[in-house]
């Protein structure tokens, strides 16, 4: 178990190593392979700045229903994002449509696990279009850290592997993230490049490490306060560089705001913390899974609402997803869930959550609002899975009335 945080000359190093480690344990990988970052988008952001390096500039497939700051990686490398559509059993890239997108340009595919649904049949049909066109894989495991798609032999799938402690996401953290570069790469030059990249980042400076050690402070104080006094505090906070947000204005342009950056010491050990604590949180997600695909199996078979496929009573999903007929249900259901106590998202509605504010910059045009992608933008509802039992029959229950 990790001791208190201590601040001294070689607590950084420390850390980092045992963030390594624990997650090399959990994913049966090595140490060596994972580099922490400040901020998971920013690992992204240097596996295809590193992909533009050595490949020049081309597209990179992935998915609208997904958050900004998950193109903004694509947008800053001066890679071109183009959607595909998504599976509704998966939410996640259809195979098929990442197809009909590539081209001798193709640079890589996205494989998002969202709300924490792995498919390994789906995996294993990108591994097999990105051999065959050449293109990086790039597995998005934000939620679901040190979580990996496998092949039939339990062999990782992903060229490079994303991961989160950021906000709202599987440990009780709020900043850090971490990159898994597979020594199996085929492209060796590529690989190459991206572990000299990863390993050259600094460390992010004075302010960042203050704003993020009070961060949490900040959050518990602002919401206790009246509206009308922390939205303007709030606000005053960001402006003046004394709290650091989820997502900035300029990360819905396609942009980021930062260098990218290792994480501070402190962010490292709260890493580690938050994975000593993951196989409790993942034990009682899946018990609230397993809940609610049997609460609401009655609504679902009356065709009042859709449950992805792949969704089993065994996955320890970050967020429960369903998807209800139209926009004006879903925020209905949001609405009630929320009026009693729980906070259930409309994770990914609007697209690029929490929407564009340049469809230029982020590469949508007409062409690339799917009808599968757009149907379930628009009736999405997620769940928090982080609940006892009673809670979660108690939403179960606001559910099927506001249905």
């Amino acid at each position: 178990m990790t001791q208190t945080y201590t601040n001294d000359q070689n607590a950084g190093a420390r850390y980092a190593r045992e963030l390594k480690e624990r997650l090399a344990q959990r994913t049966g990988t090595r140490a060596e392979e994972w580099f922490p970052v400040f901020k998971a988008r920013y690992g992204m952001r240097e596996v295809f700045d590193a992909v533009t390096t050595v490949h020049g500039r081309g597209n990179v497939v992935t998915q609208l229903f997904t958050c900004s700051t998950a193109i903004d990686p694509i947008t800053s490398a001066r890679l071109t994002p183009r959607y595909a559509e998504i599976d509704a059993d998966t939410v996640s890239v259809d195979p098929s449509a990442a197809r009909k997108l590539a081209s001798p340009d193709l640079r890589a595919v996205v494989m998002q696990h969202t709300f924490g649904i792995i498919d390994s049949a789906q995996a294993s049909r990108l591994r097999t279009l990105c051999d065959a066109t050449n293109a990086l894989l790039m597995e998005d495991s934000a939620h679901c850290v040190a979580r990996l798609a496998r092949d039939d032999e339990g062999r990782p799938l992903a060229d490079v592997s994303i991961h989160s402690f950021g906000i709202e996401k599987m440990t009780p953290t709020h900043f850090g993230g971490a990159v898994w570069v597979n020594p199996k790469m085929r492209d060796t030059k590529l690989r190459e490049r991206i572990l000299r990249a990863l390993s050259d980042l600094d460390v992010i400076g004075a302010r960042l490490k203050f704003v993020t050690r009070i961060y949490f402070t900040q959050n518990r104080i602002l919401a206790h306060l009246p509206s009308s006094v922390s939205r303007p505090l709030r606000h005053f906070f960001v402006q003046h560089g004394l709290m650091e947000p989820a997502i900035v204005p300029l990360e819905q342009k396609g942009g980021l705001p930062y260098a990218s950056l290792q994480p501070s010491e402190w962010i490292n050990h709260e890493a580690v913390k938050g994975l000593a604590g993951l196989d409790s949180s993942m034990t009682a997600r899946r018990n609230a899974v397993a809940l609610y695909l049997s609460e609401l199996a009655g609504v679902t078979d009356a065709g009042k609402l859709s449950i992805p496929s792949a969704v089993t009573a065994s996955d320890p999903l970050l967020r429960f997803p369903l998807f209800v007929r139209d926009e004006a249900t879903a925020q209905r259901v949001l609405a009630e869930v929320r009026k009693a106590g729980w906070f259930a998202e409309p994770w990914y509605r609007p697209a690029l959550f929490p929407g564009s504010l340049d469809d230029a910059a982020n590469g949508i045009d007409e062409a690339a609002k799917t009808p599968v992608s757009t149907r379930l933008i628009a009736g999405a509802v997620a769940l928090p899975t982080d609940l006892d039992t009673a809670a979660t029959k108690k939403i179960c229950q606001i559910v099927i009335r506001s249905l």
